[in-house]
């Protein structure tokens, strides 16, 4: 029944598709008894078991005395009129009342355009880019495993006020990557009461030296953020043909 409440839901009743759902998203708004069928009266449960069961109830009674019923009520010509005049009016109602317009333009700003100009970039001077990529990739999930956060500091005194530059230190072994092959980042935030960091803020760290096997990466924060806070340092992979921060599903936390 939910389904009905998103966009398929609405897509559906603009070409005469008869929707049966809770009152949620669109549905709540959009609903009305001739043009399809609300499942309760949009109350809200805590006990989800309870809430399936009188809803699955409900969706059952409506089933059997509502729409199956007129569904098969036929007249000499053998067609459900009643059911036609309820399809009828859900092309005209949806159709006139909801657009996916503003869903579309998200979805090509989001997401088609930029996968458009992903794959034209990988294909550029004989897919240069995409040997790149492969070669990147190929060295990089042999290297992870060797990944590690080693020590980290900062230089923050027992006060701080807004204005306080506080510099965050960290060693990181890279396994054979180079510094230029990975995003080092000072993760931090206010911590919850259950020591969780909430809120963060991401700064990039820059490798400033070397020591044995660890490259030493540094940032400067400031002392803008408020109450107990926490940080720490997280490790992901860079390359620029990467389609997305977290893509190769690889994070390095100290």
């Amino acid at each position: 029944p939910l389904e009905a409440s998103g966009t398929s839901g609405m897509k559906a009743g603009m070409n005469g598709v008869l929707n049966c759902s809770v009152l949620d998203g669109w549905w709540a708004e959009g609903y009305s008894s001739d043009i399809g069928w609300a499942i309760g009266q949009g109350e809200e449960y805590k006990d989800e078991e309870l809430q399936d069961r009188i809803e699955s109830e409900a969706l059952y009674d409506l089933l059997e005395r509502e729409i199956l019923p007129m569904f098969y009520r036929r007249g000499r010509d053998n067609l459900p009129r009643e059911w036609i005049g309820k399809m009828r009016a859900s092309i005209k109602s949806v159709g006139k009342n909801f657009s996916t317009h503003r869903m579309l333009e998200e979805y090509y700003a989001a997401y088609y355009q930029p996968a458009m100009a992903a794959g034209l970039a990988l294909r550029k001077e004989h897919y240069a880019s995409s040997r790149s990529l492969a070669a990147y990739l190929e060295k990089l999930y042999a290297a992870w495993p060797s990944v590690s956060v080693g020590d980290m500091g900062d230089d923050a005194p027992p006060v701080v006020s807004r204005d306080t530059k506080i510099k965050v230190w960290t060693k990181v072994n890279l396994g054979g990557l180079s510094p230029e092959e990975v995003l080092v980042e000072c993760y931090r935030g206010p911590i919850t009461s259950k020591g969780e960091i909430e809120n963060p803020e991401r700064t990039l760290m820059s490798c400033v030296g070397r020591e044995g096997d660890h490259c030493i990466f540094e940032c400067l924060t400031n002392g803008r953020l408020t109450g107990q806070i926490g940080w720490s340092v997280r490790v992901l992979p860079s390359h620029p043909a990467l389609a997305g921060r977290f893509t190769p599903g690889l994070v390095r936390w100290a």
